[in-house]
């Protein structure tokens, strides 16, 4: 069930695709030290059977909290990260997560979320 995530075994947040739940996205780390020191974690997805594969492209991963995620509630195949970094989307069918333009104060760099909700406006 690990296949592909090497060393990365401490899995922090997941989020299902409420359009396929054989979509998935979990926050990882090496251990729970690295994740919630903001030393290093990276975003994993795994579809179907397939291996997971880092998907992390656009997101900060050294000096950064585990992500915590979350599913677009319209939006087909978009999530959402957030990290002491900012709020970033990976929209459908993109392999990179590109920073929303939420302003973001720098005092949130040293504070880590533990949960994120996205709600349709």
């Amino acid at each position: 069930m690990n296949e592909g995530l090497g060393d990365l075994t401490y899995l922090y947040h997941m989020v299902i695709n409420p359009k396929n739940p054989n979509d998935r996205l979990v926050s990882a780390s090496k251990s729970a030290r690295e994740a919630h020191g903001a030393i290093y974690s990276t975003v994993f997805r795994k579809i179907g059977n397939n291996a997971w594969r880092e998907t992390s492209e656009g997101l900060p991963t050294k000096g950064a909290y585990t992500q915590v995620l979350a599913a677009d509630p319209v939006e087909e195949d978009v999530f959402f990260a957030l990290t002491n970094h900012g709020v970033f989307q990976l929209g459908a069918g993109e392999t990179s997560w590109s920073k929303l333009g939420i302003e973001w104060e720098p005092k949130y760099i040293n504070q880590q979320s533990r949960c994120f909700a996205v709600k349709d406006y």
